[in-house]
């Protein structure tokens, strides 16, 4: 499990999904995504209701919460780099489009396995701090690490949907992800 700075010989092109260019694939991941977080909310708010008062404390907490929101996004950027980097990824890119944090490498290509675990890490190694937040935390703060959790998740749409598309090519192909493209390599 590593990633290589060529391709090995007798691999083409089979598959190339960019997100951001493919409109419609775009709002579909958004759309999924917004309906995912808001029944997880739904959910949460059923089990474990808040009783809201303006406070300082609240106003504190709120803006905790919307720290954390951003530095979850460069966060989550920087599993990814970490991953990469684990796997030997040449040259790492990260950046900001506006819309998400991306961290790719245009030089290497990954197995399917390694590129498996760079694209749920974010969401596992996230998913695990959040829960553990919520667990240890006092209940006042018990939204603050749940709103994280549901930004983990819904933010994850785009990582299962590739993780699916990967996972449905053969076993010996391989992926470029620049960061903003990913393209699957299989034998010809």
């Amino acid at each position: 499990m590593r990633g290589y700075s060529q391709l090995p010989e007798g691999y083409a092109e089979k598959l190339h999904i960019d997100i951001q260019k493919d409109k419609k694939l775009s709002i579909l991941l958004n759309v999924f995504s917004i309906v995912i977080a808001v029944a997880m909310i739904v959910i949460a708010v059923i089990c474990r209701p808040y009783r809201w008062e303006l406070s300082r404390a609240l106003l504190r907490r709120l803006m905790v919460l919307v720290i954390g929101m951003i530095a979850y996004l460069f966060l989550q950027g920087a599993a990814i780099c970490v991953c990469m980097k684990i796997f030997k990824a040449e040259k790492i890119k990260y950046g900001f489009t506006g819309l998400y944090v991306y961290a790719g490498s245009e030089n290497t290509f990954f197995d399917k396995v390694s590129y498996l675990i760079i694209t749920w890490a974010p969401f596992i190694v996230w998913g695990v701090v959040f829960l553990l937040l919520n667990l240890l935390l006092p209940e006042a703060w018990f939204w603050v690490a749940y709103f994280w959790q549901v930004c983990n998740v819904s933010s994850a749409m785009g990582a299962f949907y590739i993780s699916f598309r990967v996972i449905k090519m053969p076993r010996d192909v391989f992926v470029r992800d620049t960061g903003l493209g990913i393209t699957l390599y299989t034998k010809n």
